[in-house]
């Protein structure tokens, strides 16, 4: 199963709880997940910065290095869906070209969305209830 993950969910994940759950369906080969270029940017500019609070933020940097369970997309088209916050459309972009299934996020301007082409935007907790 394909899905895009947002970075507020690896965030989140390192604290227990659904977030946590989910990626680790990913690190277990459980789901792939796709990420674009400018999404992987995202994940390398952001969870650094919780490296002195989680020794998990290494642990996934390394698994974004190694490509393990990913899938690299490149979006054919520019998205202009989510006007509140632009910077969110990468995740729509990406999920749209990669066919995925699903986009995980806690972020409320992509998943006010809730489909796009096909692609379920959900809560963490939402995705694990329908597996």
């Amino acid at each position: 199963m394909r899905v895009v993950i947002d970075t507020s969910i690896f965030i989140a994940s390192f604290w227990e709880g659904r977030s946590r759950t989910a990626v680790e369906l990913w690190k277990k080969g459980k789901i792939t997940l796709c990420v674009s270029e400018a999404i992987l940017k995202e994940y390398f500019y952001i969870i650094p910065r919780f490296n002195r609070l989680n020794k998990e933020a290494g642990e996934l940097l390394s698994l974004f290095k190694a490509r393990k369970n990913i899938k690299m997309i490149t979006p054919s088209k520019r998205l202009k869906v989510i006007k509140e916050d632009p910077v969110d459309n990468k995740f729509i972009e990406c999920a749209a070209e990669a066919k995925a299934e699903y986009i995980i996020s806690a972020d409320k301007h992509l998943r006010n969305l809730r489909k796009y082409e096909g692609v379920r935007i959900v809560s963490s907790g939402s995705f694990l209830k329908e597996q």
